[in-house]
């Protein structure tokens, strides 16, 4: 399993500090539920309520204090994807994906543990359905491994 980057500890650490309704996804995802890939980013699905794009603002300026850094101080559009440098790496907040509404997603989200941290992840049925919406190639490689496990 790998681990997280100190920058991206921090990162997950500030949202939920913040208390950020966010689920990772994405390879990292993958990688918590048993699929043999190396995460190269963050990515985080954040729901888009007034009171949580707040909470994201706060959790990002605590990461990133830079004026200007954060494209939306307030609000969070319905697909709006803003990339987030975490030391050397980086990572994506997305305000939408394919095949999954947020709130459905969050009811079902899974608690996996990253080190020390227990960070809320999208569910493998939720997994399936975003990998099945996409059409890139390599998406369809990772479905087909993810279904590969029970």
């Amino acid at each position: 399993m790998p681990d997280l980057s100190i920058h991206e500890r921090a990162f997950i650490k500030a949202l939920q500090d913040e208390g950020v309704q966010f689920l990772l996804v994405g390879s990292w995802a993958l990688a918590l539920h048993g699929v043999l890939v190396n995460p190269q980013d963050l990515d985080v699905l954040i729901g888009t309520d007034l009171g949580n794009a707040q909470a994201f603002a706060r959790a990002w300026d605590c990461v990133d204090p830079k004026p200007g850094s954060r494209i939306a101080p307030v609000t969070l559009g319905p697909y709006q994807q803003d990339t987030i440098i975490l030391g050397p790496g980086r990572g994506d907040a997305l305000t939408a994906i394919g095949g999954v509404d947020f709130e459905e997603a969050w009811q079902r989200r899974e608690m996996r543990t990253v080190g020390d941290l227990q960070v809320p992840v999208l569910a493998r049925v939720d997994l399936i359905a975003t990998l099945q919406s996409s059409e890139r190639p390599r998406d369809r490689q990772r479905l087909a491994l993810l279904q590969e496990r029970p």
